[in-house]
């Protein structure tokens, strides 16, 4: 092979990695364009989320709790909320609202 048949053999190779990671990225961008406005990933950290993130003792309570993600967050329930060192009537009143927000619940559980 020649040192201009090697330089085309990788660059046509870069070329195909690139489009390769094009077609995610285009993927990635059509899902995305689906969500709705107020969509929150479920990965979301609580302690990210603006309205929360200034709730140290929450945030902290909540961490104890193993309730990390959003999606922790909806596996739980009012109950085990109140449960949680500094989440009272009110905080719990203002997560359920921006659950709301949110077009999330809580998911009924089984083991109830």
């Amino acid at each position: 092979m020649t040192v201009k048949e090697k330089v085309i053999f990788d660059l046509e190779r870069k070329i195909a990695q690139k489009e390769e990671e094009l077609k995610h990225l285009k993927e990635r961008l059509e899902e995305v364009s689906g969500w709705k406005d107020n969509y929150v990933d479920p990965a979301t950290r609580i302690d990210e989320i603006p309205e929360f993130s200034h709730m140290y003792t929450v945030n902290m309570g909540l961490k104890r709790e193993k309730i990390i993600t959003v999606e922790d967050l909806v596996k739980s329930s009012p109950e085990v909320l109140l449960e949680v060192r500094g989440i009272g009537k009110i905080t719990l009143a203002k997560i359920e609202e921006w659950m709301k927000e949110h077009d999330l619940s809580f998911i009924e559980r089984e083991d109830k």
